[in-house]
């Protein structure tokens, strides 16, 4: 995962990476197009401290095998 030095922006998930994720509580915003790609990303979870989705920060994810928690 690529974050901003202040941990509490999401930039970027790697394409390749699969599997669930989790984002941290500490992180507050997800840049656009942050999980853009993430072809192996079967789901994920949010946590409590998201309060700003950026464009299209889940754009083409048609792989998701469970839908997005919110925690």
């Amino acid at each position: 995962m690529l974050f901003a030095k202040s941990q509490t922006t999401l930039i970027a998930y790697p394409g390749g990476l699969g599997g669930n994720y989790t984002i941290p509580g500490s992180v507050a915003s997800l840049d656009d197009y942050a999980f853009y790609g993430g072809s192996g990303l079967t789901n994920a979870n949010i946590g409590n401290g998201l309060s700003s989705v950026g464009n299209n920060a889940f754009y083409y994810l048609c792989h998701l095998s469970d839908p997005i928690f919110l925690t």
